[in-house]
């Protein structure tokens, strides 16, 4: 568990100190096993998250920005960094978790990465912003990722 929370803080500084520019162009996932291995992780996330074991959500998480850190940036990478958001803002840790919240919709947006606006929604949209600002600010964000979800079946 002691190791875990030291993973976490290595990678919230890591990603706390990376300028949106340089994640934009930070290099693409281009190995199909270990995009294979971000979509399957993904889906693990996401479980965890949705239906118990929560253990393993942030072991999930981490080694998702490991892969991301180490092989390139891919789609399922906003989700892995959105949880570490969400993960940051459940220890207190506002200001992180907002920066980090803002890379992860950076991902998003930059891939096109629709498919996963509902999961970046629940995780970052409502369980950050709604524990550092008004739940009215974020209303428009929410609606937008409810009829994504209904289009996309999440």
């Amino acid at each position: 568990k002691n190791a875990l929370k030291e993973d976490m803080i290595k990678l919230k500084i890591k990603l706390e100190k990376t300028a949106d520019a340089e994640l934009l162009n930070y290099k693409e996932m281009i190995d199909t096993k270990i995009i294979a291995a971000m979509k399957f992780l993904q889906i693990l996330l996401c479980a965890t998250f949705y239906f118990g074991n929560q253990q393993y959500f942030p072991v999930l998480a981490i080694q998702m920005i490991r892969l991301t850190l180490r092989h390139g940036t891919c789609k399922e990478s906003c989700v892995a960094i959105a949880c570490l958001s969400f993960l940051l803002s459940g220890s207190g840790e506002c200001k992180a978790s907002n920066r980090i919240g803002h890379l992860a919709v950076l991902l998003l947006e930059k891939f096109k990465a629709e498919e996963y606006l509902p999961v970046i929604n629940i995780v970052y949209i409502n369980g950050v912003h709604s524990r550092t600002m008004r739940l009215e600010l974020g209303m428009e964000e929410a609606l937008d990722a409810y009829k994504k979800g209904m289009q996309v079946g999440d």
